[in-house]
């Protein structure tokens, strides 16, 4: 019975850490000090852009969380 209820247990937390929310928020803290801010100036806010593209690519984090990831 014990072994049944640890099971249960296991499998629950292994669905919650694959949900979207929890996904999000590993990568959201791994990358919190690593993407600096958005520039204001538009010839800035392309290499931005190519800048964290690199950036997720070398850290490979899912292409659905990046939208997501680089929102304010």
């Amino acid at each position: 019975m014990k072994w049944k209820e640890e099971l249960e247990l296991k499998m629950t937390e292994k669905a919650s850490r694959e949900s979207p929310a929890a996904k999000i928020k590993i990568w959201g803290d791994a990358l919190w000090n690593t993407i600096s801010r958005m520039p204001t100036e538009g010839i800035d806010v392309v290499s931005w852009f190519v800048s964290v593209e690199k950036l997720f690519e070398q850290l490979s984090v899912p292409a659905e969380l990046q939208s997501i990831l680089i929102r304010p």
